[in-house]
C-alpha cells in the first residue's frame, strides 16, 4: 500500500522522513502535512497492519485526532470504557474505578478502538494531504546524518536513498533510527510476558462486562477488555515454568477461558499471541537532526492503557515544533524542548503503571490477601488505594511559563470549539481588547488567534477566574504556555526560542523610536 507524490523529486530534501508507520507515525504525518511540510512516511512492512494492539485512547489523544482531521471517523468505530472493577479471586468487587464524566479538554475520558480501523483512518487522512507521501515496503538500512540532512538508504526490490532534513523515528521498540543516532534505551526492570487472546464472539454474553474487569488472582492475574464489533479481549498472565507455545496452544486457550465462554459464544479466535512488556526511556529524545516519537523512544507496561496515547501527545508536540523550525525561523534548541517535556511527563506515566501491575498482578497468595484487604479497606476513599495515580501536567520547562502546563480546555464558541476555531496556531485569550498591548504584536505575526472573552465565553471566563489571570496562551498542541497578569509576562521568556527573527525585529523598532541607528 503506497500513496505515492513527490516533492521537490522522489529523493528530497524531504522536509521531514518519518520512519514507521503506526498509529504514531501516521498521526505525525498528519499533522505535519496539514502544516504544509513536505513528509515521507516509510513503513518496512508491505501493508496497514490488520490485527489490534493497542485498545484504548483517553481525551487528550481523542483530542489530536480531533487536530489531524479524522476525529469523527475514527470515534464512530469507538465504544465508551466506563471504567475498570478489580475482583478478587473469588470474583469480589475489590475497587471500582470509573472513568470520569467530565476532562479538562471536553472529549470523552475513556474509549476502546479497534486499532486495524484506527490505523486505517489516520492512512487515508495523511495520504490523502498534498504534502504527504506513504510508502509501504520499505526498510531503512541505513541513516546517515549530514550537516543539513539526513541521508536514508532504502531497501526492498529497488534500493534507494532519500534525504529529508529532518528524520523522526516511530520504527518502535527495536528502532533502526535509535540505533543509528546512538541513542539509548533506559531499562526500568519491569518485564512480564502475558498472552494477548482476541476473540470475535458469536453473539453478546452476559458473562462478560462492559467495563475493562482485571482478576488479581494470584493463580493467574488476567484482564477482560470489550472492544467494538463484538470483539473481545482476555489477557493472561505467563506463569513461571510456562512457555509461549504450551500457554498459546489452542486447547490450553480455550480451557482458560472457559470461566467466562463456551465453546458456542466464539466465532474466532483471530490471535493468541505472547507479548512481553516492559518499561524502559531514551534518555534523549534527539541527536541533531534525528528525534524520537512513541514506542521507540518509551515502552510503557499496559496497565494505564497510556502507551499509545503517549505516543500521539509525542506527535502533537513535536509537530509544531518542527513547524516553526522549518517555516517560521525559530532556533533548533527549540527541538530541545521536545524531549525536556516529554520524557518526565512519560517518565511519571511509566513509573506509575509498573507500581500498578505490582500491586495488581502478585503471584503470592499471603501479599494478594493484604493486598485485597487494603483496596476493600480504601474503597470510600479512593486517594488511599493502593491504586491511586495521577498522570499529572506536562512539565515546566523553557515553552511552560508560569500558570501552564496543563491542558487548554475547549467550549464551544459560537457554533464550534475553541480547538477547532483556533486550529494549528498558538492562542491568545483574554479578558479585555488586547490591541495597544505591544506584546500582542509578536503573536499576530507568529500567527496566534486573539480570543478577547468579553464577558461572551462564561467557560473561559470560568476558567481564567480559577486560574487567576486576565491574559492566557495556549500552544499548539492545546497546552496552556502561560497565564498572569500581563501579555508581556508570558510572551518575554519565549521571545528567542520562538522567534529570534522577531525580537531583532522589536529592538531594531525600539532603537528607532529611540534615535538610535
Amino acid at each position: 500500500m503506497t500513496s505515492e507524490k513527490a516533492a521537490g523529486g522522489a529523493a528530497g530534501p524531504w522536509d521531514v522522513a518519518i520512519v514507521g508507520l503506526g498509529p504514531t507515525g501516521l498521526a505525525l504525518a498528519a499533522l505535519l502535512g496539514r502544516r504544509g511540510l513536505s513528509v515521507l512516511g516509510l513503513e518496512r512492512e508491505g501493508g496497514l497492519y490488520r490485527l489490534p494492539r493497542a485498545g484504548h485512547l483517553d481525551h487528550t489523544a481523542l483530542r489530536v485526532l480531533d487536530e489531524i482531521g479524522c476525529f469523527e471517523t475514527a470515534f464512530a468505530d469507538m465504544i465508551p470504557n466506563a471504567g475498570l472493577r478489580i475482583l478478587s479471586a473469588g470474583g469480589r468487587t475489590l475497587a471500582w474505578l470509573p472513568s470520569p464524566p467530565r476532562t479538562p479538554t471536553g472529549a470523552p475520558s475513556s474509549m476502546h478502538f479497534h486499532q486495524p480501523r484506527l490505523d486505517r483512518a489516520l492512512f487515508d487522512t495523511a495520504a490523502a494531504l498534498p504534502s504527504v507521501t506513504l510508502r509501504h515496503g520499505c526498510p531503512v538500512t541505513e541513516v546517515a546524518p549530514g550537516p543539513d540532512h539526513v541521508a536514508l538508504t532504502l531497501g526492498g526490490t529497488r534500493p534507494e536513498q532519500v534525504r529529508a532534513r529532518y528524520v523522526v523515528g516511530a520504527d518502535g521498540a527495536g528502532s533502526t533510527v535509535r540505533a543509528a543516532a546512538g541513542l539509548a534505551l533506559e531499562d526500568f526492570g519491569f518485564s512480564e510476558s502475558w498472552m494477548v487472546v482476541d476473540l470475535i464472539l458469536a453473539r453478546r454474553c452476559p458473562s462478560l462486562s462492559p467495563d475493562t474487569v482485571f482478576v488479581a488472582d494470584p493463580a493467574r492475574p488476567h484482564l477482560l477488555i470489550e472492544l467494538p464489533g463484538m470483539r473481545y479481549r482476555f489477557e493472561f498472565m505467563l506463569l513461571p515454568g510456562e512457555t509461549e507455545a504450551e500457554l498459546t496452544a489452542e486447547p490450553t486457550v480455550r480451557r482458560l477461558l472457559r470461566p467466562w465462554l463456551g465453546p458456542d459464544d466464539i466465532a474466532a479466535i483471530e490471535r493468541a499471541v505472547v507479548y512481553t512488556f516492559r518499561g524502559a526511556l531514551a534518555p534523549e529524545w534527539r541527536a541533531g537532526r534525528i528525534l524520537l516519537v512513541g514506542d521507540a523512544a518509551h515502552l510503557t507496561p499496559p496497565f494505564l492503557g497510556q502507551g499509545l496515547c503517549s505516543g500521539l501527545r509525542d506527535a502533537a508536540n513535536l509537530a509544531w515544533k518542527l513547524d516553526h523550525v522549518l517555516t517560521h525561523g525559530a532556533p533548533t534548541a527549540l527541538l530541545d524542548s521536545y524531549g525536556a517535556e516529554r520524557a518526565p511527563h512519560v517518565r511519571n506515566v511509566i513509573d506509575t503503571s509498573i507500581r500498578i501491575g505490582e500491586v495488581l498482578c502478585t503471584l503470592d497468595p499471603e501479599t494478594a490477601a493484604r493486598r485485597d484487604a487494603d483496596l476493600l479497606a480504601t474503597a470510600e476513599d479512593p486517594r488511599r488505594s493502593p491504586l491511586f495515580f495521577r498522570l499529572g501536567e506536562l512539565p515546566q520547562g523553557a515553552l511552560v511559563g508560569a500558570g501552564g502546563g496543563r491542558a487548554m480546555p475547549s467550549p464551544r464558541v459560537g457554533a464550534t470549539t475553541l480547538d477547532r476555531l483556533a486550529g494549528q496556531r498558538f492562542l491568545v485569550l483574554s479578558r479585555r481588547p488586547l490591541s495597544a498591548d505591544p506584546a500582542l504584536e509578536f503573536w499576530t505575526a507568529l500567527g496566534a488567534h486573539v480570543l478577547d472573552t468579553a464577558g461572551e465565553v462564561p467557560a473561559l471566563d470560568a476558567w481564567l477566574d480559577r486560574m487567576g489571570a486576565e491574559v492566557a496562551v495556549a500552544r499548539p498542541d492545546r497546552y496552556v504556555l502561560g497565564a498572569g497578569a500581563t501579555l508581556a509576562g508570558i510572551t518575554d521568556p519565549v521571545r528567542a526560542l520562538l522567534a529570534p527573527g522577531l525580537v531583532k525585529e522589536t529592538q531594531a523598532e525600539a532603537g528607532r523610536g529611540t534615535g538610535s541607528v
